[in-house]
């Protein structure tokens, strides 16, 4: 199985997430009594992978949740329709480039597990960094930033990171 645990230092929330290969999930998570723009979510995608999303958008309150209310809607529309990390982050982004003024931004890692074979795909979009460690705890990979976050520029220069081969023990820790 593998093991996705997902945490923010800053809003007071914390959760951890198991995701067995299978399609079987759950999640336990506490909430921060207070509205902020901090994101996850699993997606299950048309030809049987799984895209984990961790994002935040700036600021706190009411407005970042809006955003990321509207980032959430955006990205399950386009992983639906698309199957490429490349192609929905760069859509994501000329949508969000419309929406948002100027000042506004989502930093996001959008990573997709195949679970046939195990094959980790990743992009980071200004978000801190997320990692694969391996069952001894020992790091197998970092997911770095890999271009400027969202909704700041048409130019993004979305770039998925290097793909990463899971392993029976491996944990993924992605943060926000």
């Amino acid at each position: 199985f593998l093991v996705v645990a997902v945490g923010s230092r800053s809003a007071g929330w914390f959760a951890f997430t198991l995701v067995l290969v299978y399609f079987t999930w759950g999640q336990i998570y506490s909430l921060f009594p207070a509205t902020c723009g901090d994101y996850f979510d699993f997606i299950a995608l048309p030809d049987g992978r799984l895209a984990v999303v961790v994002a935040d958008a700036c600021g706190h309150g009411v407005g970042p949740a809006l955003i990321m209310a509207v980032t959430r809607a955006y990205l399950r529309s386009l992983t639906a329709l698309r199957g490429d990390i490349e192609g929905v982050v760069r859509e994501l982004n000329r949508l969000l480039l419309a929406d948002l003024e100027a000042h506004l931004y989502v930093t996001m890692v959008l990573a997709v597990l195949d679970p046939g074979s195990g094959v980790l795909t990743w992009a980071n979009m200004g978000h801190p960094a997320g990692y694969v460690l391996d069952a001894h705890g020992a790091e197998k990979s970092r997911l770095s930033s890999t271009c400027l976050p969202l909704g700041m520029f048409a130019q993004l220069g979305a770039q998925p990171g290097r793909t990463t081969l899971l392993a029976p023990g491996d944990l993924v820790v992605l943060l926000t």
